[in-house]
């Protein structure tokens, strides 16, 4: 028995060794987005993630499907041996997200259909994957924002004269200095504008006139729409009229200014006629297609999304058939609420429309008009011109604080219902609740003002799916800064309006999102939690009332207790320099302006911000950490203006600031293919049959003409 045992044991020992090899047998790799299409992985500016959910499919040399399976968070998918055994020729398919094509070859292992024999152990195919949107060949690319002036933009001549002033800012994105002067473009060529686009091929920024209180519009009035050609330096040109949507048919509502602005920028004025109707009229966010032919922007006053074909090459002028699309912005009909669309951002060949349902009022400030405040996304498909609700969260949760004076229960720390009534006036709808504090005058104390109304005004998407939303403070353009309101002045006062934005984020889960809660986001499978508020928040008593209701000291901020982005000017534990020189300004826990931008692959999102430094009634910039162990923290900060004390000109701390746009240059591409010996004649890259070498291609373009054979073709070998 002994004899006849071994002989067996060694046979199920080989057996199993086998079996053991062939299972362990595999191909295996990763797919990545290639940001900056070099065709290898970066892991540093910029970082380029494994692409999660991409389709791998894996064929032999019968054209027979074998193996199906997805990337993991991590990009990563393997292929076992027990469906392709050492020695088998197979066929790898990648099917990436619409919009996405194979990134630069190298060595031949970049191409969305792969070629290869599985080996006795794992061979590694990546996948490197591109799409136009994140293309991006800038280690620091410029960034433009938009600047608000008081007054008459159209105003040219005589002391502090309103177009004077500087509008549009072009600077580094590294933060590292503001562009200087040569980079920025004049008031009177715009007015007021919000909206901003970027056609890449012709460097071309887009900017559409915005409604805000003492603000001018410029030359083209409430509908319209001017381009500014940006060098490679930075350098504008001055802006020009591109197109005035109410001349091509489509309503975003006329000038509601009852009176004229002072052509002088330090005069203050009551700008009657515009404070209950901002964010109601005029033009919201724009974006452009990826192919750049096609301009998509919000109706604010229809509560429309309408698609312009501007060209790309840009067209010179337009009529009512440029308009080739229309669609009504779904309202979800909440009860005693109003429907107010603002923002609008591309991604993934779709559009994603942002609004708020709001109560609004022109009585005293009441906390039960918030209860049931709602931010809304719709996704747009332009393939099938339907909309689809992707996320719904309430606005009622105990923001962080406005300012640090505390002198309004509850509106310092919730957001309010839209107020419509500009009344100043003592005991009226601006000044109610005033919690008198007697060791300050009683004029210094009563004529700073914060009212926070939302305006969902900007959307991003970080390079993982999740969706970064920027929340805009609408009382930031119903006031100024040692200006007027439209009634109740009282005789020797003026008035500063402080602004108080959220920058909020939310993580994918299936075909919607889901809001952050508790300074904790979870997309794709992987949780991403922050501290939620910075290290020295202040302590749960102060100077004034502790009893009363809505006593905002201390406690907990943000949507379920916490802020995913909870350090915008505390503690700067962890900020890199040069931006940890400065004095931190702690007057302020929020401070966006509801501006955004995101650079893919650099981790961090850029908003416009009252005070990101320590000057105060200064704005500019502040970028936060999206992920990783500094995730929520401030990255870096810059003012771009500092407003003179007592001067109306800049708006203070006003919502002073746009949009942000990054000014990415047109990325280089690879038109390729793989040529095949097609030894069977079936017109199908089979698993065994080989690439050929050699073989002369010819591409070939009709010119600028668009037709072939007129004697200008150009073609390449």
């Amino acid at each position: 028995m002994k004899k006849n045992f071994y002989p067996i044991r060694t046979v199920l020992i080989l057996c199993c060794a086998l079996i053991l090899q062939t299972t362990h047998a595999q191909v295996s790799g990763t797919v990545f987005r290639d940001i900056n299409s070099s065709g290898t992985r970066e892991l540093i500016n910029p970082i380029e993630p494994g692409e999660y959910g991409v389709t791998v499919k894996v064929y032999n040399a019968s054209n027979a499907l074998i193996a199906t399976t997805k990337t993991d968070a991590a990009g990563f998918y393997s292929i076992s041996a027990v469906n392709a055994a050492a020695g088998t020729a197979v066929r790898i398919e990648f099917t990436a997200g619409a919009g996405d094509f194979p990134s630069k070859r190298i060595a031949g292992v970049r191409s969305n259909v792969q070629f290869v024999i599985a080996g006795p152990t794992a061979v590694n195919i990546d996948y490197a994957i591109a799409a136009k949107k994140f293309l991006n060949n800038n280690s620091n690319p410029y960034v433009a924002t938009t600047a608000y002036v008081n007054g008459d933009a159209n105003a040219t001549t005589g002391p502090n004269a309103a177009g004077k002033y500087d509008n549009l800012h072009v600077f580094p994105y590294d933060l590292s200095n503001d562009g200087g002067n040569s980079r920025r473009a004049k008031n009177q060529y715009t007015g007021s504008v919000f909206g901003l686009a970027w056609q890449r091929e012709s460097r071309t920024l887009f900017m559409s006139a915005y409604l805000k209180r003492h603000a001018g519009f410029g030359p083209g009035g409430i509908g319209a729409i001017y381009q500014s050609q940006i060098s490679v330096s930075g350098i504008p040109a001055n802006p020009s009229l591109l197109v005035d949507v109410s001349a091509i048919g489509i309503n975003v509502g006329g000038n509601p200014r009852t009176g004229s602005l002072p052509a002088n920028a330090s005069a203050p004025n009551t700008d009657d006629g515009v404070f209950a109707n901002v964010g109601k009229m005029g033009i919201g966010s724009m974006e452009l297609s990826d192919d750049g032919r096609d301009l998509y922007f919000v109706n604010m006053y229809e509560k429309k999304l309408h698609r312009i074909n501007i060209g790309n090459p840009l067209k010179s002028s337009f009529s009512s058939a440029d308009v080739t699309g229309t669609w009504v912005i779904p309202d979800p009909s909440l009860a005693g609420m109003a429907w107010h669309p603002m923002a609008l951002k591309m991604h993934d060949h779709k559009f994603y429309v942002g609004g708020v349902s709001v109560k609004e009022t022109t009585g005293l400030h009441d906390i039960a008009d918030t209860a049931d405040m709602k931010g809304i996304v719709y996704e747009f498909n332009p393939a099938t011109n339907a909309f689809t609700e992707v996320l719904r969260f309430p606005l009622t949760h105990r923001k962080g604080f406005s300012n640090a004076d505390y002198k309004y229960e509850f509106r310092n720390n919730y957001w309010s219902a839209w107020q419509n009534n500009g009344d100043i006036s003592y005991g009226g709808p601006l000044r109610n609740g005033l919690i008198y504090n007697p060791t300050v005058p009683a004029k210094s104390w009563a004529t700073a003002l914060y009212y926070a109304q939302p305006m969902l005004s900007a959307i991003e998407f970080d390079i993982d799916g999740s969706m970064i939303l920027g929340i805009r403070d609408r009382f930031g353009d119903q006031g100024g800064y040692a200006n007027y309101f439209e009634t109740g002045n009282v005789v020797g006062e003026t008035y500063r309006t402080l602004a108080s934005g959220e920058v909020l984020r939310a993580g994918k889960s299936g075909a919607a999102w889901v809001l952050e809660n508790a300074a904790s986001v979870t997309t794709n499978g992987i949780t991403t939690t922050t501290p939620g508020v910075t290290a020295n928040n202040p302590a749960q008593t102060g100077a004034f009332v502790s009893g009363d209701l809505g006593t905002p000291w201390g406690g907990s901020y943000g949507p379920g207790g916490g802020y995913y982005y909870y350090n915008f000017n505390f503690t700067l534990a962890g900020v890199s320099a040069p931006f940890n020189t400065g004095a931190a300004n702690s007057a302020h826990y929020l401070k966006s302006n509801g501006g955004l931008a995101y650079l893919p692959g650099y981790n961090e999102v850029l908003t416009t911000a009252i005070d990101p430094v320590s000057s105060g009634y200064s704005n500019g910039l502040i970028k936060n950490t999206n992920t990783g162990i500094q995730a929520g923290n401030m990255a870096a900060r810059m003012n771009l203006i500092v407003n003179p004390s007592g001067d109306p000109a800049n708006m203070g701390k006003a919502a002073s600031l746009g949009d942000l746009e990054l000014l990415l240059d047109a990325a280089t591409m690879e038109i390729g293919n793989r040529v095949w010996n097609d030894l069977n004649g079936n017109g199908r890259q089979d698993a065994d049959e080989p690439g050929l070498a050699g073989v002369a291609v010819v591409l070939r373009s009709p010119g600028a003409d668009g037709v072939y054979n007129n004697g200008d073709d150009q073609t390449w070998t």
